[in-house]
């Protein structure tokens, strides 16, 4: 149980340090998500949080539109 522990506690550690050097190194602006994403979610995962953002991302798009034109 506590190697389990451990283990989550380096797991962490090393998404968190491979999040910061993709924020730092700009690579953040051509990326929809940092690098931890695709290691916490499985492809299925993934799309789904996918569709979603994009979902709402149009939604705002489409509500901004709709302001525009008034």
């Amino acid at each position: 149980m506590i190697k389990k522990f451990f283990e989550k506690i380096v797991f962490e550690i090393r998404m968190h340090i491979m999040d910061a050097r993709w924020h730092s190194q700009w690579f953040h602006c051509f990326e929809l998500y940092p690098p931890s994403f695709y290691y916490r979610y499985t492809p299925e995962e993934q799309k789904q949080i996918r569709d979603r953002d994009m979902a709402e991302i149009r939604a705002l798009l489409e509500e901004f539109e709709d302001k525009q034109g008034k």
